[in-house]
């Protein structure tokens, strides 16, 4: 599902909304890494522009008011 809103808001289907991560105690840590990789690599223009990341639900919270 992730990877789906990805897709969309590249292809402009969801342009005003954003995607967020909630990385809780790191969850997320390997996939991040993974990404980063495969955007050094050239091997996928997702890039870590299109979502934003937050470690925990404070800052979470505070960007989604």
């Amino acid at each position: 599902e992730f990877f789906e809103m990805l897709t969309l808001k590249q292809l402009g289907y969801i342009d005003s909304k954003p995607i967020v991560v909630l990385n809780w105690n790191g969850f997320f840590e390997a996939l991040l890494q993974q990404m980063k990789i495969l955007e050094t690599s050239n091997f996928t223009n997702f890039s870590s522009d299109c979502f934003t990341v937050f470690n925990t639900n404070e800052e979470l919270l505070q960007f989604l008011s």
